[in-house]
């Protein structure tokens, strides 16, 4: 059974497929590359970014680099050297 959901927003849930990763429009967190601090709005190239995890130790690092541009959700300071930074919430925008 299909569900709509009407109101001011115009929302029809029949249309939510399920997203395919790293498609425009979809977040992930990822760790940065870039060697630069990151912030909230500040933009970037896939190739800048890992798919990552966070543990105790650190940041893992885990696949390869998405393809396009994202936005950072979060702030990444640079500290040390570029292999060695931050992780955060990105949003695919091209």
């Amino acid at each position: 059974m299909t569900s709509i959901i009407r109101g001011s927003d115009n929302f029809d849930s029949a249309t939510v497929g399920s997203p395919t990763y790293g498609a425009v429009g979809t977040y992930g967190f990822f760790r940065t590359f870039s060697g630069s601090t990151t912030y909230s709005g500040g933009t970037t190239s896939g190739s800048n970014l890992r798919p990552c995890s966070v543990s105790m130790g650190g940041s893992n690092t885990y696949g390869s680099a998405p393809s396009g541009t994202w936005r950072s959700m979060g702030y990444v300071s640079a500290v040390g050297s570029s292999t060695n930074q931050g992780a955060t919430v990105y949003v695919r925008i091209s």
